[in-house]
């Protein structure tokens, strides 16, 4: 218009033109313009240049490249062309329909030539072929890089072999295009080629040093890595250089580009994501980087893994970073100028001077561009990356993507070979077997036994991902396998190993020397008895020589005493001389004693004498007189004589001097000579005495001294010499006595000593005697004993032989048995029994095929654990199953921490219990906790371990403790935890859990975690039930059965410990058993307590097998139980809302056997057993049903009849019930109804007699339909007691006919059908009512499917014996909610009341409220205030006991979820009650319905119901008494409205949400314009009530305003005008036929006559035609069918796993999976889609459509062009059907791999929906698949014929409108080709749908609700046939008659037009608008 509105003012632009520019709507993140955009605006399309453009382009830049290599400039067109080539190749091979990635532009071809040109340019010279390899180098980077499939990297590289081979043919490409080609300057200065183990080698070595310094993480370098790598370094050294990887989680993204970073020399920088990690955060992280790499220049890699994209809003900045270099908006006010500081010194470092603000942000960004890369790791999308590349196309534009994908084939087993090294799988002499399984396709063989392991390493791993697929495929569970997985098993695999190893060896050590030492001991017990004879011999010997020895002692003892009595004599003359003696000396002494102290003290004087007084006297020359006197004197006594003084000096002089004066003997120098000499010359003279001399010489004086006392003393001794000789006589004669009495005691003593000696000889001899009679005593104890032990022995040295001999055995078994188990660990957690069973089968097929040993009864628990551990995990409450068991060893070892899965917490007290056993402290935790961080902190620290609950959204923060992010530093080891470092204890265990078992996990969690799952089993759930039922209908077989399997355990355990300690005491004895008699001892008692401990062990067994006996009567009940739990937890696959949880089912078991009245007075236990089975049922059904719609409460009971069946059949006894042919026809009967064999083959012909008689048959109408002898046919074929009773249809007399036609009058048929049908097959199954019963189910839905639900009632009935003809169909009363909320529902325990849209169940908690008088605390939900004041409201009411009432929770999903954890901790009041009200909504999360007890309420159908419902509600009754019945005429429309909801689409042709809202809406209008008229007034003349406002208001705002549909519109219009007017106050006034409107004023009349009403109105009280409820129940039925078969399909899942189990891939199946691994298995239900595949490729036509051709005449014409269009869409539709078909039964077969497109094919094959890629034309909601197929079919027909007709322009056919693919355009053309005959405009036409030739000609058109023979007149609402119609356009439209409109299908969704079609005078045209008579095309 030339302008535009701002400010409400109009702006008018002038001479401006608008051009923009902008990427097709395809292209990745690009949305389509607006039609309204486009109308005003002229579109241009520019397309990339096509191959001459791009020739011409790039040959420029290809000479200016070359340039710098002049010798190869004459190839510079043969590069551009090779170029070019490939790029075209690739662009049509690949498109973004197949990945959305596979984007190709001309900027391919742009970064292939700079990518050259940087190669080429440092390089001084290059040959063609260098030349070509580096063109076949980056376009391989560039083209083949990004491809996802193996298939589409080959076809890469063979394009570029090809264009290469075209181009340059001279070149040598042998050599140029060898493999791998790959390009490094890491070994050489330029980037050139480097072989790949030259690179391998120097990688290991940087490795080291990366390990070091950045990283520590093990990193096999297989080929894929050393590829990666290179091409992460290619993108590094690339400016603006960012890299998208994508792999899966563990495939080693992150830490190759670290390691190519560091290389680099690049910082990495990483988001460290935390709880409460938000966009501000990011912001932050984001700022820092960006002022790292553009301020400070340095160069930075961030890495950003997806699962740190905690918001969208990361992603939208990174987009903006990688376009632009910069975030918009991230650096704002202080920021911002700090960043422009910052850029000003960055920019004056550089040597630049900028100061403007937008060149400094300029050159932040181009500093950002230059330094900072880029690196997204993210695992490939489910659904692939068609969402990521719309929400984010710089991902794609501006990053290298690099396709990692999952571990190849190769690189498992390189990485198998590489990290089992240590392993010894060498075996000499291995041969591997013709059946080994090649897993990997370069494997050599033969191989050896290390290369068999390492392939079955890597064909585990493919069986896991086999397994994974089918998980997908039955059950929709996603499941992850990641090489982190694999890592792990190998790691599991070398500690298993190495440990078990390690034991076997000590075990067999132990073994070995117990033998050897029970061998020496037989041989010594031999030598014992041989030496027992000899030491009797010796003892002999030994008596006669001790007597002897006794005689000789007697006569010497008696010698002896004659010579002491002559000692005695001897001695007392000794005495009398030794007096005498005593005397005489006494006298010598007493002389001596006065000289000798003169002596002493002149020899001390002498001593005394000072050095230098001796020195001065040797030194005299001349001394005095008295000196020389003196000296003189000494020197003559010492014997010196000396003539002088000099000589006298000599004599002083000598050393010895001093030392001969004290040494001097007086006895033997002073002669008497000498003494008269002396006294003579020296002692006469006065002079020499001590005064004189001493005063000359102090020396002098002592000497003299000494002298006068030496001569003295001699003379004294001289006096008493006599004396002394005397005494020295008497000594003499005393000394020769006592000689002689010495020599007499010398003879005593020796014969004393003889004596001794004859004793001590005597006592030997008799000691030896002794001895050796206690050696005889002990040897022959010792005998015997030994004798007994080694008997006893014996039986343990057999069992030890064996051992022995079973240890090569084990030790030949056991790397395959450590590989079973290993996998086990690191794959089985998160799997049931099941699967687990399933893939161990076969890992051991695997491993037995490859001729690798595996143990023959080795269970994978036993291997695992001891059986010490096994029996302490049973004592902490652990049931004694394989899963539980294996879990525990889960649990026991892992490498990554473990995620429990478990739902009834099991596992969490198992945890517990065991933490306390072990001393230590487990803390409970969630991420609810606000004290989470805390506990976790501390647990780190201190090493104890931590349970994390409701881990279904796990807090980032954790991922540095899952990764085992560790660092080393100063001797502490820390992890990273938000943004502190903590110390990690070693002993830190982690435990993540969930309680939801329908739980999804990130694959990158699912690789960082270990599964282990502890989800109820089958068995488990059976052994559980079987205790509870025995422990209270049998408490002491219970007892007794507990304590025995308690003492079982135990004996084992005792036994095996035991011969452990025989072992170990063997072992521990030192030298020979025997000389140890403690060890004998602890041997014998051992022993004698193992014989013991196993006969307890063989009592109790015996004693176990007669408890077990007793229990195997319970046996089918505790089966029923685990089948009816299952079946309850199957039926979220009818809606998401039916969740029931173990505890759920708990209640009910025990109510139904713990708290059983009908079991009160009962004795007989089988009698009991009945009704406790039979209760079961009652109550598993009545209480869940209240949980289910009430159309889904019937496929419920239906399914437990089934259960109930095969138990019948299974406790059945000998003859006491039907024959085993009974059960056998029964169950094939139940097949037929479940599996719905009618559809199951479509293609498949009845026998041509069958057919024959059925296209006759007309008995009473019971054949009549199409669809009826379809279903027979189908009888007649698949069951054979059908084929009497379907022939017997066709005959018109006889005694069959008349109970047929009986039958199809009947209103119940499920009654009266003939026995002689039921019976045909003979009378076997008489005694089965439920077998008669289900072949009523079978006729009755072949012949009357609108009885099918009555039928199948009966048929439950029967299987119950009529216990459940209350249960079904009840609904929830406020009593039955009463029982609820008392004994149902406990604090803990929410009740979810769930109604559809529109009701709301809350008034019913208000009113049971009111009748207990309890307060309720209502919260309405939805907003943010609601959610706090909910919290407050549980948080109070849970203390007090009060009931909280939370309303529209739906409106709150998040919060639900949490509401959901918070009370699996809350601790809450006895009283408290927590009520939810909710609509039927996806949005409310399972985890909580499954812990609720939810009640699902529904308006109560018929009008009856809505009615009291309505007027219930009505609570304003002022106003005039007119108004009441007006309030009730309100009542009524709204009633008919919300009945007519369940006839959809006959009622109201789509499903309108008419609700209590509306209602109350109605009766504010009502009451506010009749208040307005009445003015106050009691009473109104109803003439003045404003009917056209009331009536205008209704029908066209209130409830009008939810219509879509003109001519639903219609009849709302029509109810209204016929209700809502004066005459509706009149006496005979009618609501509709037959009932005539209530007389009275009051409220309570009306609702006292709508409680007269039947519960059940027929559907003409509606508007309806008469059959309309059987239409109804036909639809229903058939939901039923399909619900029941969905049911069951999923019980045959279950089961067929357990038959799948034996079936045996081929041998090459892994190799197989190596392409896909979804085909390595056919499960049952892909035979059964295979054989459906098969059914209708056959039934598809065999040739193509013939092509089509017109007249020259008729080419241009409307209707050509709508031929050629039809003909067109069916033959590309049919070729697609066919080839889809084909892929499908190739997959089946496993012919070839799963796409996305054929996996979902699979899942609408297996459900029975059409597949969305055929869906190309309209078709009826719903339409089952084989259906589809027969109607295509037709349609091709059609087409075919329109083709052939098409030749003739004048031949005219009959158009079957509704097979046309495009009826609109039929219809189009047919206006066409009309507006030019008549010279009209289009506008001026209106069609009519004519009886009479006119037009174009119509057929396969049905009247619904009438039919149509001169002027339409109502039916009973039967289909009629339109035989002849044409389709007319005329300008005069036609007024005449009813507008009726003309459907495509019978869903009525889609409008083709409308025509008038003529009433006839008996014809009320409102009627035929209520009853919505319409015509169907289709």
């Amino acid at each position: 218009r030339g302008g535009f509105w701002r400010a409400q003012q109009w702006v008018r632009l002038e001479r401006v033109q608008f051009v923009g520019a902008c990427n097709p709507p395809t292209d990745p993140g690009r949305v389509a313009l607006s039609r309204r955009f486009l109308r005003h605006a002229p579109l241009v399309l520019v397309d990339y240049p096509g191959a001459a453009a791009l020739r011409q382009i790039y040959g420029v830049l290809a000479r200016a490249m070359l340039k710098v290599q002049p010798q190869l400039r004459a190839h510079a067109g043969a590069l551009t062309g090779a170029m070019v080539d490939v790029y075209a190749a690739s662009q049509r091979r690949f498109t973004a329909d197949q990945q959305a990635h596979y984007v190709y532009s001309p900027r391919e071809l742009t970064r292939w030539m700079r990518g050259m040109h940087e190669a080429l340019a440092p390089l001084e010279a290059l040959s063609v072929e260098g030349l070509v390899r580096l063109w076949a180098h980056e376009a391989l980077r560039l083209f083949q890089d990004r491809l996802v499939a193996p298939a589409e990297r080959a076809w890469t590289d063979a394009a570029i072999d090809a264009a290469a081979r075209a181009h340059f043919p001279a070149a040598d490409l042998g050599a140029a295009l060898a493999r791998p080609i790959l390009f490094s300057n890491w070994l050489t200065r330029h980037y050139a080629p480097v072989a790949r183990e030259e690179l391998r080698d120097y990688m290991r070595a940087r490795l080291r040093v990366f390990c070091e310094e950045e990283l520590d993480v093990p990193l096999v370098l297989f080929n894929d890595v050393l590829d990666h790598v290179l091409r992460i370094d290619r993108v590094f050294r690339q400016p603006q250089g960012h890299a998208l990887l994508i792999g899966v989680s563990g495939a080693g993204k992150t830490t190759l580009a670290r390691f190519a970073a560091w290389m680099n020399g690049l910082a990495v920088v990483q988001v460290r994501a935390h709880r409460g990690y938000g966009a501000a955060d990011f912001d932050a992280d984001l700022r820092a980087v960006l002022r790292r790499s553009g301020c400070g220049g340095e160069r930075v890699c961030f890495i950003l893994d997806e699962s740190n994209v905690l918001d969208a809003g990361f992603l939208e900045r990174m987009n903006t970073l990688l376009a632009s270099s910069e975030v918009p908006g991230l650096f704002e006010g202080d920021d911002l100028a700090a960043l422009l500081t910052a850029c000003r010194e960055g920019a004056q470092r550089d040597g630049l001077l900028l100061d403007a603000p937008d060149e400094l942000f300029r050159w932040f960004t181009q500093q950002v561009a230059r330094n900072l890369h880029v690196v997204f790791t993210m695992n490939p999308p489910a659904a692939g990356l068609a969402q990521r590349a719309a929400t984010s196309p710089a991902l794609f534009n501006r990053c290298v993507l690099d396709w990692f994908g999952d571990w190849s084939d190769q690189a498992l087993f390189q990485v198998a070979r590489e990290l089992t090294l240590r392993v010894d799988l060498d075996r000499a002499g291995f041969a591997a077997p013709d059946t080994l399984p090649v897993a990997y396709a370069g494997l050599e063989l033969p191989a050896s036994h290390r290369d068999a392991v390492a392939n079955a390493c890597v064909a585990a791993h493919q069986a896991v991902r086999v397994a994974n697929a089918r998980l997908r495929r039955r059950r929709g569970a996603v499941v992850h396998v990641t090489p982190r997985h694999y890592l792990d098993f190998l790691q599991h695999l070398q500690r298993l190993y190495f440990a078990r190893r390690d034991a076997l060896e000590e075990q067999q050590r132990h073994v070995n020397v117990g033998l050897d030492k029970l061998q020496r001991t037989v041989a010594q017990v031999s030598e014992l008895r041989a030496a027992l004879r000899t030491t009797q011999q010796q003892l002999r010997a030994k008596t006669a020589e001790a007597d002897a020895k006794l005689r000789q002692m007697v006569q010497d003892q008696q010698e002896a005493e004659r010579q002491q009595q002559a000692a005695a004599a001897l001695q007392a003359e000794l005495a009398q001389s030794e007096a005498a003696i005593g005397t005489r000396r006494a006298e010598v002494v007493r002389d001596l004693e006065r000289a000798e102290p003169a002596v002493a003290d002149a020899q001390r004087a002498v001593s005394n004498i000072k050095k230098q007084h001796l020195t001065e006297v040797r030194a005299m020359a001349n001394p005095p007189a008295a000196v020389k006197l003196a000296m003189d004197g000494v020197c003559t006594l010492l014997g010196h004589r000396a003539p002088d003084w000099k000589a006298l000096q000599g004599v002083i002089r000598r050393d010895d001097f001093i030392a001969s004066i004290v040494r001097f003997d007086t006895d033997a120098q002073l002669t008497r000579p000498l003494r008269a000499l002396m006294r003579r010359q020296f002692l006469a003279l006065p002079e020499f005495n001590f005064e004189s001399v001493s005063r000359a010489s102090k020396a002098c004086g002592p000497l003299v001294k000494w002298v006068v006392a030496q001569v003295e003393y001699a003379e004294i001794l001289e006096r008493v010499g006599p004396l002394r000789a005397e005494v020295a006589r008497l000594e003499q004669d005393a000394a020769d006595t006592q000689a002689r009495a010495g020599a007499l005691q010398q003879t005593v003593r020796e014969l004393e000593a003889a004596i001794a000696g004859y004793k001590d000889e005597y006592a030997l001899l008799i000691a030896e005697t002794e001895r050796l009679k206690a050696e005889m005593a002990r040897v022959e104890a010792k005998v015997a004993r030994s004798v007994g032990l080694l008997a006893s022995l014996e039986s343990e040295r057999a069992r030890w032989e064996q051992g022995s001999l079973r240890f090569d055995a084990q030790m030949a078994t056991l790397v395959g048995d450590a590989l079973q188990a290993a996998a086990l660990l690191a794959y089985g957690g998160l799997y049931d029994q099941r699967y687990r069973g399933l893939l161990a089968a076969r890992w051991a097929l695997q491993a037995e095929r490859s001729g690798i040993r595996v143990g023959d009864d080795a269970r994978a628990a036993d291997f695992l654990a001891t059986a010490e551990q096994r029996l302490a995990w049973q004592a902490l409450g652990l049931p004694d199953d394989a899963l539980a068991m294996e879990n525990a060893a889960m649990l026991e070892s892992f490498n990554r921490y473990p995620l429990l899965i478990d739902p009834s917490g099991a596992a969490a007290r198992f945890l517990e219990l065991r933490a306390e056993q072990q001393g230590r402290k487990l803390t409970v935790t969630s991420f609810l906790d606000p004290a989470f961080l805390k506990h976790l902190e501390a647990a780190l620290r201190f090493g104890n371990p931590i349970l994390v609950h409701d881990v279904e959204h796990v807090d980032p923060i954790l991922n540095p403790v899952l990764n085992r992010e560790l660092r080393r530093t100063g001797g502490r080891v820390l992890v990273r935890l938000g943004a502190q470092d903590i110390d990690f204890s070693p002993s830190f265990a982690l435990f993540l859990a969930t309680r939801d078992p329908a739980a999804v996990f990130a694959p990158d969690l699912a690789s960082r975690v270990t599964f282990v799952n502890f989800t109820v089993t089958r068995a488990s759930l059976q052994a559980q039930c079987l205790a509870q039922v025995m422990r209270h209908e049998r408490p002491d077989v219970d007892a007794r059965r507990r304590d025995l399997v308690r003492l079982q355990g135990e004996f084992r355990l005792r036994l095996h410990a035991l011969e452990k300690e025989l072992l170990r005491a063997l072992n521990a004895s030192q030298g020979s058993i025997l000389d140890d008699d403690a060890v004998v001892a602890t041997l014998e008692t051992l022993k004698l307590e193992a014989a013991e401990v196993a006969r307890k062990a063989a009592e109790t067994d015996g004693v176990m097998r007669e408890v077990d006996q007793i229990a195997q009567s319970f046996t089918p009940l505790a089966r029923a139980c685990s089948a009816v739990y299952f079946a309850l937890d199957r039926l979220a696959a009818l809606h998401p809302f039916y969740q029931f949880s173990l505890d759920f089912f708990n209640r009910i078991f025990r109510d139904a056997v713990e708290r059983n009245a009908n079991l009160d007075g009962i004795a007989d236990e089988r009698l009991r057993l009945r009704i406790l089975r039979r209760d079961l049922f009652a109550l598993a059904f009545r209480r869940a049903a209240v949980s289910l719609h009430h159309d889904k409460q019937l496929a419920l009971l239906v399914q437990l009849a089934q259960i109930k069946l095969r138990g019948d059949e299974e406790s059945e006894d000998g003859d006491a019930g039907p024959s085993q042919e009974a059960w056998a026809r029964l169950n094939a009967d139940l097949d037929f109804v479940m599996r719905d064999a009618l559809l199951a083959a479509p293609s498949a012909p009845a026998d041509a007699d069958v057919a024959t008689e059925l296209a006759a048959t007309r008995v009473a109408g019971v054949a009549a339909s199409a669809d009826a002898r379809t279903a027979l046919a189908a009888l007649a074929q698949q069951l054979p007691w059908c084929r009497a009773w379907v022939r017997e249809l066709g005959a018109e007399s006889g005694s069959g006919a008349d109970e047929w036609a009986a039958f199809a009058a009947s209103d119940e048929p499920e009654r009266c059908v003939p026995s002689a049908a039921l019976l045909a097959d003979g009378d076997a199954l008489s005694g089965l009512p439920a077998a008669l019963a289900l072949r009523t189910l079978i006729v009755v839905r072949a012949l009357r499917p609108e009885r099918v639900l009555a039928a199948a009632a009966r048929f439950a009935s029967a299987v119950f014996e009529g216990a459940m003809g209350d249960a079904l169909g009840a609904r929830m009363d406020d009593a039955g909610l009463a029982h609820i909320v008392a004994d149902e529902a406990d604090a803990a325990t929410p009740v979810a009341l769930c109604s559809v849209p529109g009701h709301d169940a809350a008034y019913r908690v208000d009113a049971l409220a009111r009748e207990q008088q309890r307060g309720v605390h209502a919260v309405a939900m939805g907003s943010v205030e609601g959610f706090a004041l909910a919290d407050q409201a549980i948080a109070a009411a849970a203390k007090s006991g009060a009931w909280v009432l939370l309303k529209n929770v739906h409106l709150a999903p998040t919060w639900l979820g949490q509401l959901e954890k918070r009370l699996q901790t809350l601790r809450a009041h006895d009283q408290f009650r927590l009520f939810l009200t909710t609509e039927i909504n996806p949005a409310v999360p399972a985890s909580l319905l499954r812990r609720a007890r939810t009640l699902v309420f529904e308006p109560a159908p018929g009008i009856r119901a809505n009615l009291l419902e309505s007027l219930a509600s009505i609570k304003n009754t002022a106003g005039p008494a007119e108004l009441a019945r007006l309030h009730f005429l309100l009542a009524w429309l709204h009633s008919v409205a919300v009945e007519r909801l369940r006839y959809a689409p006959l009622g109201w042709s789509s499903a309108y949400e008419f609700s209590d809202a509306d209602f109350a809406c109605a009766l504010a209008t009502v009451d506010c314009w009749v208040a307005r008229a009445a003015h106050g007034r009691a009473n109104i003349d109803p003439a003045r009530i404003p009917w056209d406002a009331i009536r205008t208001l209704l029908a066209e705002s209130v409830y009008g305003g939810r219509i879509d549909s003109d001519f639903d519109h219609a009849v709302l219009r029509s109810f209204v005008a016929r209700w809502f007017c004066a005459d509706a106050y009149g006496a005979d006034f009618d609501l509709c036929d037959g009932v005539r409107a209530p007389e009275g004023i009051a409220p309570r009349d009306f609702v006292r006559w709508c409680e007269q009403l039947p519960e059940h109105e027929p559907p003409t009280w509606l508007g309806l035609p008469p059959n309309a409820e059987t239409l109804l129940l036909v639809h229903k039925g058939r939901e039923l069918v399909a619900d029941v078969r969905r049911l069951r399909s999923l019980m045959d899942d279950d089961d067929g796993d357990d038959d799948d189990e034996g079936e045996e891939p081929a041998p090459n199946a892994a190799s197989a999976a190596t392409a896909d691994a979804d085909h390595a298995e056919l499960p049952a239900f892909m035979r059964q889609v295979e054989l459906l595949a098969a059914g209708f490729a056959a039934a598809l036509p065999a040739a193509a459509l013939p092509p089509l051709s017109a007249a020259p005449d008729a080419a241009d014409t409307p209707l050509f062009r709508v031929v050629e269009r039809e003909h067109s869409v069916a033959q590309t539709l049919l070729a697609q059907v066919r080839r889809d078909l084909e892929q499908l039964r190739r997959v089946c077969r496993g012919e070839c791999k799963q796409t996305n497109h054929l996996r979902q094919l699979l899942a609408d094959f297996n459900a029975g929906v059409v597949p969305q890629s055929w869906l190309v034309y309209t078709v009826p909601r719903g339409l089952a698949l084989s259906r589809w197929i027969a109607d295509f079919v037709q349609r091709l027909s059609q087409t075919q014929a329109l083709a052939q007709s098409a030749l003739d322009p004048q031949a005219r056919i009959d158009v079957w409108l509704g097979g046309l693919l495009f009826p609109e355009a039929f219809i189009t053309a047919t206006r066409q080709m009309a507006a030019k005959q008549l010279a009209c405009s289009l506008e001026e036409l209106q069609i009519a749908l004519v009886r009479e030739p006119a037009g174009v000609a119509v057929s396969g058109l049905k009247l619904e609700g009438a039919v149509w023979s001169d002027s339409v007149q109502l039916n009973d609402g039967r289909a009629e046939p339109l035989d002849s119609c044409y389709l007319q356009w005329s300008k005069d439209a036609c007024q005449d008659g009813v507008v009726v409109p003309v459907y495509l299908n019978g869903d009525r969704s889609l409008l083709l037009f409308q025509t008038s079609v003529p009433v006839g005078p008996s014809t009320d045209k409102q009627q035929v608008v209520q009853r919505a008579v319409a015509i169907t095309a289709a």
